[in-house]
């Protein structure tokens, strides 16, 4: 069996697909980076939540009959509540992009470990064939130089 002639074009096919499969676990990367930075974020907004619904209260329990007191809990009450789904998004949003990521890592090595073997199944074509040539070449020599260069 004679070795693939479009070998090389499937090397070079195989290389960028490599390129594009690093590049896209690089991005990856970066976007679970920014999700955990935007997850501590959001979760520094919500205990800043925590605290500005601390202060109301206590400004509510010393003054309970102040309308304004009441409206501030409530409101600090409603930004905390928000704040804490903001984190809980956030921290989904952390998990797919760690999942991704490692999706694409994975990628990465399953295609390097089908070029490797590819690679080698090929090399192990090439020696084949050049055996073979060298076969046929010494079969071809005649009788009398074989014995020479015995």
């Amino acid at each position: 069996m004679a070795v693939d002639p479009g070998g090389p074009r499937l090397a070079q096919i195989a290389r960028v697909r490599g390129l594009r499969l690093s590049r896209a676990a690089a991005d990856a990367l970066a976007a679970a980076e920014e999700a955990a930075a935007a997850l501590d974020r959001a979760r520094a907004d919500h205990a800043a939540a925590i605290a500005a619904r601390a202060e109301a209260r206590q400004a509510f329990t010393r003054t309970p009959a102040c309308s304004q007191a009441r409206l501030w809990l409530d409101h600090s009450i409603a930004l905390e509540a928000g704040a804490a789904a903001y984190v809980a998004e956030r921290h989904m949003r952390l998990d797919l992009a760690r999942d991704a990521h490692g999706e694409a890592f994975r990628a990465v090595g399953r295609h390097q470990l089908r070029s490797d073997t590819i690679a080698d199944h090929r090399r192990a074509a090439i020696r084949v064939e050049q055996r073979r040539v060298e076969d046929r070449l010494e079969a071809d020599m005649p009788m009398t130089v074989r014995s020479h260069m015995s």
